[in-house]
């Protein structure tokens, strides 16, 4: 089957824009308790566990995405190897992504990658792999928008908890 190539690509920089502001609520939901009252915490909270399931998701769809511009079957093995629980293999997988994709992916995709293989991750590590995340208010504004209902009413829950400075 033959795929509109910059059709695809489309698709991928949606997908991994969209994996950013997960990430992003995720990351500035995190250590700020004192920061925060406590009904938008809550909210915040409760938004921080749909998303961190939406990553793996959304993350998958990405490989999908891949998979209709590189070999299929590589880009699923690699997809497996980096969802192992192997760090070897993992870090395997990610060199060979490297070596495969092209730069203007390899730019947006390794970052995303990379996070998706951490335990724990901080601002200061997304400031250092230079990963496009806006901030917690912005990637709020821009889940509001989501085509998935779940999130969609949980980000407007908590848009309308959100502190007035």
């Amino acid at each position: 089957m033959n795929f509109h190539t910059k059709a695809v690509l489309n698709y991928i920089h949606e997908e991994a824009k969209y994996y950013q502001y997960l990430l992003g609520v995720i990351i500035y939901s995190t250590g700020e308790d004192s920061k925060y009252p406590e009904n938008f915490k809550n909210d915040l909270g409760e938004l921080q566990k749909l998303l961190e399931n939406r990553l793996d998701e959304n993350l998958e769809r990405i490989f999908r995405l891949l998979g209709l511009r590189y070999v299929p079957d590589e880009i699923l093995s690699l997809y497996k190897s980096l969802q192992s629980g192997k760090k070897d293999l993992r870090n395997n997988a990610l060199e060979y992504l490297e070596n495969i994709l092209e730069t203007p992916l390899k730019k947006i995709l390794i970052p995303i990658i990379e996070s998706s293989m951490l335990e724990n991750i901080s601002e200061e590590w997304v400031e250092r792999r230079v990963l496009d995340v806006p901030n917690l208010k912005d990637c709020l504004i821009k889940l509001n928008e989501s085509r998935d209902v779940e999130i969609a009413a949980l980000s407007q829950k908590t848009l309308k908890a959100f502190p007035k400075k």
